[in-house]
């Protein structure tokens, strides 16, 4: 089986590597990862692999609807989110603003679906069980 990769733009690169980033929204296609699959993250700019040992940990649904230029709600498994802020931070931006900014220039500001991608790195999954 081939592993799945997802890149990234050079800004949530650090992010991911310090641990802070474990999200991305991927738009639909033919396949995403499973929940216990390894995945493989890449930088979008160099090509290279940001963190080894990604494990997907869980695949959701997600819609964004918009108003105008603006994110108004995000739907996540069906159930709307209340801390859009909180949605965009997980997501590796500043705010709901910036996630607004770079998600219009990417698919247009207008409803947009897609998939929520969660991981956890295997070496720091191994650790918490440890502590627990």
């Amino acid at each position: 089986m081939t592993m799945i990769s997802y890149t990234f733009a050079q800004r949530f690169v650090p992010l991911i590597s310090a641990g802070v980033m474990q999200q991305t929204f991927e738009p639909p296609r033919l396949r995403h990862a499973r929940p216990g699959e390894p995945i493989r993250l890449m930088d979008k700019v160099n090509h290279r692999q940001i963190v080894e040992g990604a494990i997907c940990t869980a695949v959701e649904r997600m819609d964004i609807l918009w108003t105008g230029n603006r994110i108004t709600g995000i739907r996540e498994s069906n159930m709307p989110l209340l801390r859009l802020e909180g949605c965009a931070k997980r997501l590796g931006y500043a705010d709901l603003e910036d996630m607004a900014t770079d998600f219009a220039r990417l698919h247009g500001p207008r409803y947009t679906e897609g998939y929520m991608i969660e991981w956890r790195i295997a070496a720091t999954a191994a650790l918490e069980l440890e502590v627990a």
